[in-house]
C-alpha cells in the first residue's frame, strides 16, 4: 500500500522544497499545529513573516493507497527554529489550523452580559461567527443546556475563552478537527474501551512521554534545616522592672520556621513562672514591622538611607503584680 504526502503553499505545491514536517494535535487544544521545516534557502528567505495572515496558505495532505486525504489548512505565523547539538538555525515555519481564528491574534476581545435567555449552543454560533467561523450543532458531543439572563457575563475574553469555560461547566472541552471544524467533546473519566486499535503495520516509528496531571500523586521533598517544626527566639528589652506596680516590659519572640524563614500571622502562646508579675494577655499573633530609617548609612553603598524591616516577631506586656523588685522567667511555645 503506498504512502506519501505534499505540502502546498497558496495551492502550490512545494514538496521538494520541505525537508520535514509535523502536526501536533491534542484532545484538549482548540487548534492544530503544524511545523515545516524547509531545505531551500533562497525559498525560505521568500517568506513573509511581516503581517498577521488573513487566511490559511499551507494545506499538508497524506495518500492512502490512491487517494489524497487533507490533513487540514494552516495559517503561516512565524520562523520556527530547529536546534541540535551544534548549531541553531531558523529554516522552518509554524502555523495553526483554521479554527485559530477563534484566540489571539485573529479574534477580537468580548465583553458582554447575556441580558436574554439564551443556550449553550447559541453561544457557540455567536462567538464562532465573531471568528469568521461556521457552527452546527451536530458539532457538539454534549446536549444543549439553557443560560439564563444575566448569570454569564465575560470581560475582555476571546471567544475560545467563552467556549471553553461553558464547556468546562458542562464536563467537556473544546477541541477541533483536521478539517478545522470546532468541536466539543465530552471527557470520559472511565472510558469502556480504547478509542482507536493501532497495530504495528500502521505506523513506522512510535515515540512515546509521560505526562503527569496536576492532580496526580507528587513526591514531597522536605528541605533542609531544623527538624522541629519552628524556631522561637525570645527577647527581653528590659530584664528588670521598676516595683511601682504599674510599669511595663514588651518580650518579642521570633518565630522561624524549619527553614528560618520568618512566620508571618503565627499564633504564640506565652507563660511566666515570676510569682510577682503576670502577663497582659496569654496570646499573640506574629506580623510584620517596619522599622524607621537608620541615621547612620550603610557602609556597602553611597546612596542615602533606606528603610529596613525588622523580623517578623511578637510582641507581649508584662506587668508585675505587687510593688517588688523581681527577675522575670519566661517560656514561649508555638
Amino acid at each position: 500500500m503506498p504512502y506519501d504526502w505534499k505540502i502546498e503553499l497558496d495551492s502550490v505545491d512545494i514538496t521538494d522544497k520541505v525537508a520535514r514536517f509535523e502536526i501536533d494535535a491534542d484532545l484538549a487544544q482548540y487548534c492544530r499545529e503544524l511545523t515545516v521545516e524547509i531545505a531551500d534557502p533562497a525559498f525560505y528567505a521568500g517568506l513573509d513573516f511581516a503581517t498577521i495572515p488573513a487566511a490559511p496558505a499551507l494545506e499538508v495532505f497524506t495518500m492512502t493507497a490512491s487517494t489524497w486525504v487533507s490533513q487540514g489548512k494552516y495559517f503561516m505565523e512565524r520562523p520556527a527554529l530547529s536546534s541540535d547539538i551544534n548549531q541553531d538555525i531558523i529554516n522552518g515555519l509554524w502555523g495553526r489550523g483554521e479554527t485559530a481564528r477563534l484566540g489571539a491574534p485573529f479574534a477580537p476581545r468580548v465583553s458582554k452580559m447575556w441580558d436574554q435567555d439564551t443556550s449553550f449552543f447559541a453561544i457557540c454560533a455567536e462567538m464562532c461567527a465573531l471568528a469568521g467561523l461556521t457552527w452546527d450543532d451536530s458539532q457538539a458531543a454534549i446536549d444543549d443546556f439553557y443560560i439564563f439572563a444575566y448569570t454569564y457575563q465575560v470581560e475582555n475574553a476571546y471567544p475560545v475563552d467563552v467556549l471553553s469555560e461553558l464547556a468546562e461547566l458542562a464536563g467537556a472541552l473544546l477541541t477541533c478537527d483536521r478539517l478545522g471544524r470546532v468541536l466539543i467533546r465530552a471527557i470520559d473519566y472511565a472510558p469502556a474501551a480504547a478509542a482507536v486499535t493501532i497495530t504495528d503495520a500502521d505506523w513506522a516509528a512510535i515515540q512515546e512521554a509521560p505526562e503527569w496531571p496536576d492532580f496526580g500523586n507528587r513526591v514531597r521533598i522536605i528541605p533542609a534545616g531544623s527538624l522541629a517544626s519552628y524556631n522561637v527566639q525570645v527577647y527581653a528589652p528590659s530584664v528588670c522592672l521598676p516595683a511601682d506596680g504599674t510599669s511595663r516590659a514588651k518580650i518579642y519572640a521570633q518565630v522561624t520556621d524549619a527553614d528560618g524563614n520568618p512566620l508571618d500571622g503565627g499564633v504564640v502562646a506565652w507563660q511566666t513562672d515570676a510569682s510577682a508579675a503576670g502577663l497582659l494577655y496569654a496570646t499573640s499573633n506574629t506580623l510584620e514591622t517596619v522599622m524607621p530609617p537608620r541615621r547612620s548609612r550603610p557602609t556597602t553603598s553611597t546612596g542615602s538611607p533606606w528603610p529596613c524591616r525588622r523580623p517578623r516577631s511578637s510582641g507581649f506586656t508584662l506587668m508585675p503584680t505587687t510593688p517588688a523588685a523581681i527577675t522575670c522567667w519566661w517560656a514561649a511555645t508555638a
